[in-house]
C-alpha cells in the first residue's frame, strides 16, 4: 500500500496491531518451548519405536529458569512476549534504538546495545520491522556472537536475517538451533539447505494463524470502517499526516453530518 498516495487523496490507512500482538507472542512461546524441550527430535525418536527409543537419553532438554530472553525490537509484540514469558523465571533484555517509551512501561526489561543482546541471550527473538535499516541486519558477524547453546527465533520477517549465514551457523552447530516462522523466500526453494537441518523448526509464515486471530483482525477492520462512517478518526490510523488534510477533513465532516 502506497501511503503517500493515500495521504494525498485523503484516504486514511489503518492496521490491526492489537489483533496480532497476542497470537504472534504465543507463536514465539511455542517455538521457544519446542526448541528448549527438543520436542521435534523426541517426536521422531518416539515414532521410531524400539529402533530409536534408546536415543531419548541423548537429547536432554534445556531448562529456562535463570536463562536470558532477548528481543531485537521492543514494540507491542515484544512486550506481550515478555509478559507471557514472566512465568519462566528468565532475565529479560532488548535492543531497540527507536523504542516508544509510551508502551511497555510496566515491564522490567533491560535495554542493551546490539552486540550485547546477541552475546547474552539464551533465546534471541526477532521482533522488529523489516526496513532498509534492518534488512540483512542479523548476519554472520552478529550470529558469531551468540552462545553455542543459544536459540534464534524469527516470527517477524525473513529478510531481517541473512539466511545463508544462519544456515551455515546451524550446519556447523555454532548455535543450538532456530525456530523460523519466516524465510527470506516464501515459499522456499525445495533444495534450500535449511529445509534439511534437524536443529531448526520451520513454519510457513502462519504459526500465528488461528480462528481468534482472524476474528480479531476482522473486528478491528470493521471498527475502523464504522469509525469513518460515523465521522470519527480511526484509532489505528497509520498515515497520521492525512488527518489534517482538508480533503480528509471534508470527508470526515460529511460522514459525521450523515450519522
Amino acid at each position: 500500500m502506497d501511503q503517500e498516495v493515500c495521504t494525498e487523496n485523503g484516504i486514511v490507512l489503518t492496521n490491526t496491531p492489537d489483533a496480532v500482538r497476542r497470537p504472534v507472542a504465543v507463536s514465539i512461546m511455542t517455538l521457544m518451548l519446542a526448541l528448549s524441550g527438543k520436542l521435534f527430535i523426541k517426536d521422531r525418536i518416539t515414532r521410531g519405536a524400539d529402533r530409536t527409543w534408546s536415543q531419548r537419553a541423548e537429547h536432554m532438554g534445556v531448562g529456562l529458569v535463570g536463562k536470558t530472553l532477548g528481543s531485537l525490537g521492543f514494540g507491542s509484540i515484544a512486550g506481550e512476549m515478555f509478559r507471557m514469558a514472566s512465568v519462566y523465571g528468565m532475565q529479560h533484555i532488548a535492543h531497540d534504538p527507536f523504542r516508544n517509551r509510551e508502551i511497555n512501561q510496566d515491564l522490567d526489561v533491560t535495554m542493551v546495545e546490539l552486540e550485547q543482546l546477541f552475546r547474552e541471550s539464551d533465546v534471541l527473538c526477532i521482533n522488529c520491522d523489516l526496513n532498509p535499516g534492518t534488512e540483512g541486519l542479523v548476519d554472520s558477524r552478529l550470529l558469531s556472537l551468540m552462545k553455542p547453546n543459544a536459540f534464534l527465533i524469527n516470527t517477524a520477517r525473513g529478510p531481517i536475517v541473512n539466511q545463508r549465514d544462519l544456515t551455515e551457523v546451524l550446519q556447523k552447530k555454532k548455535i543450538a538451533g532456530a525456530g523460523l516462522d519466516v524465510l527470506e523466500k516464501e515459499p522456499p526453494d525445495p533444495e534450500d539447505p535449511i529445509l534439511s537441518l534437524d536443529n531448526v523448526i520451520l513454519a510457513p509464515h502462519a504459526l500465528a494463524w488461528t480462528d481468534q486471530l482472524f476474528a480479531a483482525i476482522g473486528r478491528s477492520v470493521i471498527e475502523s470502517v464504522l469509525s469513518i462512517k460515523n465521522g470519527i478518526i480511526p484509532e489505528n490510523s497509520v498515515n497520521r499526516d492525512v488527518l489534517q488534510k482538508p480533503i480528509f477533513r471534508q470527508k470526515l465532516e460529511h460522514y459525521r453530518s450523515r450519522s
